[in-house]
């Protein structure tokens, strides 16, 4: 509550106070006269009690909104604090979330280069392979037709020397 409403509540409090404290001393003058110095300290006796249950009033009015206000104020903290909690878990979530995706690129990006080198070695193995089997097949061609020119060489002339012995030995027996 404010202050207005707790100046305001108090002043309803003294004008009924006041209402009936002249009501009172009306009735009172009209009907004990002559018994007014009696009255007249029942009635600072009644003021003091009505300014200590003022008073008590007062305390107790300040106490209960103080009680509320700490209460809706204790409220509001907690309720600041969550969403502020709320609010930093779901931003440090979102910076570990996009650190670990940027981690996951640099890990797969690192993973597919060293596949594509090592497919490339692979293809260059292949290929050093395959020109070391043609180029052997080729020296093995040309050295198999070197060696059957030879042999065929040495054949004819094998032949060419056997066929002018055999013509020597038969030109001989005869």
């Amino acid at each position: 509550r404010s202050y207005c409403a707790q100046v305001q509540m108090l002043v309803s409090i003294v004008n009924i106070i006041v209402i009936q404290s002249l009501w009172r001393k009306r009735k009172i003058y009209s009907k004990y006269g002559p018994y007014l110095k009696r009255i007249r300290l029942a009635r600072e006796r009644k003021k003091a009690r009505a300014a200590t249950k003022i008073q008590a009033i007062w305390r107790g009015f300040v106490a209960c909104t103080t009680f509320i206000i700490f209460k809706y104020e204790t409220q509001a903290s907690i309720t600041i604090q969550k969403y502020w909690r709320r609010y930093f878990q779901a931003t440090n979530y979102s910076l570990i979330y996009l650190d670990i995706v940027k981690i996951q690129a640099v890990v797969r990006g690192h993973q597919e280069r060293s596949w594509q080198n090592f497919r490339s070695d692979c293809a260059t193995i292949i290929q050093a392979a395959s020109r070391r089997f043609l180029v052997r097949r080729e020296c093995h061609n040309e050295c198999m037709i070197s060696i059957l020119i030879s042999a065929a060489a040495t054949s004819l002339r094998m032949r060419n020397s056997v066929t002018k012995i055999q013509r020597w030995w038969y030109q001989e027996m005869l």
